[in-house]
């Protein structure tokens, strides 16, 4: 009997090079959420390592902590631009050897403890059909419970569920690839096992117990820092009694009517980024909004490596004539931005963009820090709106329209930490800036 061929892959570890449950992680809650989740899940963790609990324990404790009453939608809406963050962690010579069961013919599988929400957009992307992987539960209002619905896709679990998938084994001649032990039933039942790598268990032991350590250190560094170290300046609600955040699709999906019953009036939203980065939310972001009553800014992340006129087109094609009470804004800073491009191409580049949205009718405001400022903005563009972020006390008596004063806000109908901004001026200034602003 001619078999077909049937190739199944591990996904943590084996397609990629890093474990995704915690990439994930700090894609929707972001390094600080991601932290404190697991800060709280250490014991958990730590008595697996030590072997007091099972693997499956240890990690739907973690599950709960990061994941615990988030909708569904909005984790499957997470895991669908999760994708382009796998495609940054795959292992070349694994996806060569899909490539080569492909041209065989085989089928190919995905077979992983992982959750299924992140793994099947990336599997439709590379022509995979067939996902097989841990899923979440979900309460009657389709919010995650935190706990499993299926049990944990690893070791022998992983044998039933190939099983389970494909009853009739003598159809079949199988290759496998997988890394860990978690994988060794599955590598057990195939014709042509493969382990992509292999290291002594005390290695292990040693690398655990030293992992385990460092993020213990991490973590106490983390949260000496957030408690003692960063504390937000105090912003005098009298002084400045207009306040705002600014957001991107890194912010998720929000309740803006929630954030703005909260008293935060103004909005500033990512739009664009380079001469061809949009923001995916921009649009969602700007209606919703627009329905809360909040005054809205558009912003767009300049690249000092790409042309000045180019990004501005990208930011007046995502913005589409669409009314900005803010008007726009260019986010002009060194961190995140290509190195050892000479300063006056910036410049040029920068005055460029600048001059086109002027073309436009657009006076833009333009963000930076304290060093940012004096280094892009004072020299060729001072007297323009400045969108100063800084975390200290003194910044309340600088030269600025705009002040974001913390990156770690916590907002009504917002997951997650916010940016948090404050208008320089009283009511009446804040009226007069709407009218020179307003486009």
């Amino acid at each position: 009997m001619i078999k077909t061929g049937l190739t199944l892959f591990d996904f943590d570890g084996t397609i990629t090079r890093k474990d995704t449950l915690g990439l994930f992680a700090r894609h929707v809650r972001g390094r600080g959420g991601a932290y404190r989740a697991g800060f709280r899940s250490m014991p958990w963790i730590l008595m697996w390592k030590l072997g007091i609990i099972d693997n499956s324990t240890a990690k739907q404790r973690l599950f709960s902590n990061l994941f615990k009453g988030m909708p569904l939608s909005q984790f499957e809406a997470y895991g669908d631009t999760f994708a382009d963050v796998v495609d940054q962690v795959l292992r070349p010579e694994v996806m060569e050897q899909m490539e080569i069961a492909r041209h065989r013919g085989d089928e190919i599988a995905v077979i992983s403890a992982s959750m299924g929400a992140w793994i099947r957009p990336w599997a439709r992307r590379h022509g995979i059909d067939t996902v097989i992987s841990t899923e979440p539960e979900v309460d009657a209002g389709g919010r995650l419970t935190g706990r499993f619905a299926t049990p944990n896709c690893h070791g022998s679990e992983k044998a039933r569920r190939i099983r389970e998938a494909y009853p009739d084994r003598s159809r079949y001649r199988i290759t496998a690839f997988g890394d860990s032990n978690g994988d060794r039933d599955m590598l057990l039942m195939a014709d042509d096992p493969h382990r992509v790598k292999h290291r002594p268990v005390w290695d292990l032991v040693i690398s655990w117990w030293f992992v385990a350590v460092c993020i213990i250190l991490l973590l106490s560094t983390l949260w000496a820092w957030n408690h003692y170290i960063t504390t937000p300046p105090y912003v005098d609600a009298e002084r400045f009694p207009v306040r705002g955040i600014d957001v991107s699709s890194h912010n998720g999906l929000m309740n803006l009517d929630a954030a703005a019953k909260a008293g935060y009036e103004f909005i500033i939203i990512k739009a664009t980024e380079g001469t061809d980065f949009r923001d995916a939310n921009f649009a969602l972001n700007y209606l919703k909004a627009g329905h809360a009553g909040m005054k809205r800014g558009a912003y767009h992340f300049f690249r000092f490596d790409k042309d000045g006129t180019e990004q501005a087109i990208n930011l007046m094609r995502a913005v589409q004539g669409r009314p900005l009470e803010l008007g726009v804004a260019i986010d002009v800073e060194d961190h995140g931005n290509a190195v050892n491009v000479p300063y006056d191409s910036i410049m040029m580049r920068l005055q460029d963009m600048v001059d086109f949205l002027s073309l436009k009718g657009y006076r833009p405001t333009f963000y930076s820090n304290s060093d940012g400022a004096e280094k892009y903005i004072y020299p060729q563009f001072r007297g323009f709106p400045l969108w100063l972020c800084s975390f200290t006390q003194d910044t309340e008596n600088e030269n600025w329209t705009f002040w974001q004063y913390d990156h770690r806000g916590e907002v009504p109908g917002i997951r997650g930490n916010v940016d948090l901004n404050a208008f320089a001026g009283d009511r009446a200034a804040w009226r007069q800036h709407l009218r020179q602003s307003a486009r």
